[in-house]
């Protein structure tokens, strides 16, 4: 709303819906029946008003004037997108993050920066506040001009330099200060006998840091290739740094200058990075010193994938192993193992793309809710009624795969080197082609969790006809679901969850993925996660946790989660996490889930996304839907609402699991044959049944469910489950 020349915030209704300008009609026979909830004015004919007609409020002009300044003194909640700043992969000096901030509405940009600082330390002078991330920062004395929730965007405070003087020029001051930076430094090095100096310059910090990280990593001889320097952003051209004859070479025009280093009084000694490998026995273990030197260097030199036979463990065999340092892993490429790895920088802060995998938040709230089944129905979606028109589905066929749209058939090195795993990508490529007209596509990679989303497949299949044979299932148990039923309704919870998609309401109605199997994605591109997964951590007790808010039995619980670890351990799922479980062979612990969800219902049910949940408006405008259905490239993360009323349904969602180890994937048919034997026993019965599924919808079942044994009926050949028909 604009007044008098200033944004005023959207006034809402008691219910927080927005207010809708509207013109007052005639009410029935010339009676007036409405009037202003505020001052009770008779909002007669012609006049304008401002109306919630879901709630029947209605507020005249005046009063909505006077109430949307009153809202200018109350508290919002911003949440700020600060995207990650690789000046080299080796030094990550700012991670991607979203940061939180309440202020009041009516505040300027000033006090906004002046918050920042006063939370995280952030120099006001640092900071470049945007309305969206491509746009131009804004003033100083601008106001805010955000409503509750909304997402700003934190540039790069250097940009402004770029835009007054012309990168051309801006980088040429640049590379005069790398050229003049360093005189007599050989000399300077042998008379301190010094391998560490700290740079003493007069130039962006950030130039300081990078250059003295080079430096201390492969020393007063080495060299170094890298493309990262600022006045090089726009040409990307490689240079290589001789710090032995201090000479700087572009590699490609062959042009070298003399550069050198000037020191200041004070040493800086800097620490060496730390590399670890994640073992059999679940804990990290170090690299040999070797390794880690071989692993630093080609991470600086931001060679991901890196592939190497020169390892000190790898004499007399040479096996090719492929590291991929953006979600950190580790292939051999001959027996097919993958192990996960972690770096630890010099300051302390771990890199690793595994931390308290999403499926691990899930797993240890589901202990959470075995204590707590609420009484209230769950909100059901309602009977499924196609509606797209013919043309849409024609146009969308014709289009193809949403993986394929602008998009080269690119595996990467580790897949495109692993039969199993090209053999998945083909399929879920070619499920793609069959689904594309009517459905979009979704891809979340799991591990650690595999076996509860495995039993919580075969318990579905026992009591709701799930097809469990073609895929496990992330998300069972319904009570959560009565707050958050879909992606609308997290929107509104999101911006009071101070640690956003990590906060449990989310781990236990959400699910984090990616819109396309192909696609680079900043957190956990499929390429790179499909053989490991996304996460390592132990899940004690979780399974006995999901059986109890099952309705098993309490004196059958020990024996049968004992049962169900031995029985996945032969069928070849890695349970490394899960006391009694044990590695697989493969160390192949990674999954990867194809979701399918009809185009009718995609906004309902999903929400496109930066790292940690931050809601993506870009994607959103006019709809995430529409963005699905364009000849563009298709990318980027998701946030999806998984209610069991929808993804239980072949219907309205079809979902494949691909395991990433392929004893496993051949066996999984098998395994939840045998899986859901074992639960027999224990579901056979009615009243077992009906404690169930009270347990799993967190109150009384709805009408629409039946308290037979379902898993007859789940049974469906895959040629009818593979085909996007409804019929």
């Amino acid at each position: 709303m604009t007044l008098l020349g200033h944004w005023r915030p959207q006034v809402r209704c008691p219910n927080d819906h927005v207010l809708q300008q509207k013109v007052t009609g005639s009410g029935f026979m010339g009676l007036w029946v409405k009037e202003c909830s505020r001052c009770q004015q008779a909002l007669s004919r012609g006049m304008t008003r401002y109306s919630c007609k879901r709630c029947g409020y209605h507020l005249c002009e005046s009063c909505c004037s006077t109430r949307s300044v009153e809202m200018l003194d109350e508290e919002i909640t911003l949440s700020i997108y600060r995207p990650s700043q690789d000046l080299i992969p080796g030094l990550q000096l700012q991670e991607e993050d979203v940061l939180q901030v309440r202020l009041k509405a009516g505040s300027t940009v000033l006090a906004l920066k002046e918050k920042l600082c006063d939370l995280y330390g952030m120099p006001i002078a640092m900071q470049a506040i945007k309305r969206d991330i491509d746009a131009a920062a804004v003033r100083n004395e601008d106001q805010v001009a955000c409503e509750d929730g909304d997402v700003l965007y934190l540039g790069n405070p250097f940009e402004s330099a770029f835009s007054a003087s012309g990168e051309d020029h801006f980088g040429l001051l640049i590379s005069e200060a790398v050229t003049g930076l360093l005189a007599d430094a050989e000399s300077r090095a042998q008379e301190q006998g010094m391998k560490e100096i700290t740079l003493n310059v007069v130039m962006p910090c950030l130039e300081k840091a990078r250059l003295e990280h080079l430096y201390a990593t492969v020393g007063a001889k080495g060299k170094v290739v890298t493309t990262d320097f600022s006045f090089n952003k726009e040409y990307q051209t490689k240079y290589e740094l001789n710090f032995a004859k201090m000479m700087q070479t572009n590699t490609e025009s062959k042009k070298s200058r003399t550069v050198r280093r000037t020191g200041g009084e004070a040493v800086a000694v800097v620490k060496k990075a730390v590399w670890e490998w994640w073992s059999d026995e679940d804990e990290w273990e170090p690299f040999q010193e070797v390794d880690a030197q071989l692993l630093e260097k080609a991470y600086l030199a931001a060679e991901t994938p890196f592939s190497t036979k020169k390892l000190s463990w790898n004499e007399g065999y040479d096996s090719l192993y492929i590291f991929d340092f953006t979600v950190m892993t580790q292939v051999n490429c001959d027996s097919k193992t993958s192990r996960k790895i972690q770096r630890t920088a010099a300051g302390g802060s771990k890199l690793f793309g595994h931390k308290d995998g999403e499926d691990d938040g899930y797993a240890g709230a589901v202990g959470f809710l075995s204590d707590k089944i609420g009484d209230s129905k769950v909100m059901f979606a309602g009977k499924f009624e196609p509606s797209l028109p013919a043309a849409v589905v024609t146009a969308q066929k014709k289009l193809g795969a949403q993986s394929l749209r602008k998009q080269k058939k690119d595996y990467g090195p580790i897949v495109s080197k692993d039969e199993h795993g090209r053999k998945c990508f083909d399929e879920m490529l070619q499920n793609e082609k069959e689904f594309c007209g009517e459905w979009v596509v979704f891809y979340h990679s799991y591990s650690s969790a595999a076996l509860l989303y495995e039993v919580q497949a075969a318990v579905a299949s026992v009591l709701f006809r799930f097809k469990a044979e073609f895929a496990s299932l992330p998300r069972l148990l319904c009570a959560p679901f009565h707050h958050i039923p879909t992606a609308k309704r997290m929107l509104e919870e999101f911006p009071t969850w101070k640690d956003q998609d990590h906060n449990q309401a989310f781990r236990l109605v959400g699910l984090c993925g990616t819109s396309s199997l192909l696609a680079h994605d900043s957190e956990a591109p499929a390429k790179s996660v499909f053989l490991a997964g996304y996460s390592v951590g132990p899940l004690k007790g979780v399974l006995e946790k999901l059986l109890t808010s099952c309705g098993v039995p309490a004196a059958k619980i020990k024996k049968l989660a004992a049962d169900i670890i031995a029985l996945a351990v032969k069928s070849g799922l890695d349970c490394s996490g899960i006391p009694g479980g044990k590695k697989c062979k493969s160390g192949r612990s990674g999954h990867m889930l194809q979701i399918f969800l009809r185009r009718e219902l995609c906004d309902e049910y999903v929400y496109p996304s930066f790292p940690f949940g931050v809601p993506d408006k870009k994607r959103m405008k006019p709809s995430l839907s529409k963005y699905l259905t364009e000849d563009v490239k298709i990318e980027g993360q998701v946030r999806i609402t998984l209610n069991p009323d929808v993804f239980l349904r072949a219907t309205t969602a079809r979902m494949f699991t691909f395991p990433a180890d392929p004893t496993f994937h051949k066996n999984r048919p098998d395994f939840q044959d045998k899986l859901k034997s074992l639960l027999e026993p224990i579901l056979g019965t009615e009243t077992v049944r009906v404690k169930a599924a009270k347990g799993i919808f967190g109150g009384d079942p709805p009408d629409w469910w039946s308290s037979e044994d379902q898993s007859d009926m789940a049974k469906m050949s895959k040629g009818r489950y593979a085909s996007s028909s409804l019929d």
